[in-house]
């Protein structure tokens, strides 16, 4: 982790073209009608006391054991109270490696319909 030059907490953020990346996803994913999401995330924060990660124009207060096991681009799960994305979080999870990736349609093949 770095310091920024206007704050003395250590930060660590995506390069530019990932970052702008992981924000769109997030943004759309906080549109979701659901109240579990999957952020990926865009930036770090360590402070004496806590680790503070962001996603989507959101943030979100971890304990400082999550040092190391999160990361920009780390994808989590954050179970919300409603569908409303601004809710109360009431579990934050750390999605684990995608082992296998689901086939991508072509751009010129129409997805089916159900």
């Amino acid at each position: 982790m770095k310091e920024s030059p206007n704050n003395s907490h250590p930060e660590e953020r995506l390069n530019p073209a990932d970052l702008q990346n992981a924000r769109e996803k997030n943004l759309a994913e906080a549109d979701r009608l659901t109240t579990t999401r999957i952020y990926i995330v865009e930036g770090i924060t360590e402070f004496p006391d806590t680790l503070v990660i962001s996603y989507g124009g959101l943030s979100q207060d971890l304990q400082l054991e999550a040092k190391g096991k999160v990361q920009p681009g780390t994808k989590l799960v954050v179970v919300q109270q409603s569908e409303d994305q601004l809710s109360q979080i009431e579990a934050v999870y750390l999605l684990g490696e995608t082992l296998v990736e689901p086939p991508q349609p072509s751009p010129t093949e129409i997805p089916p319909t159900a």
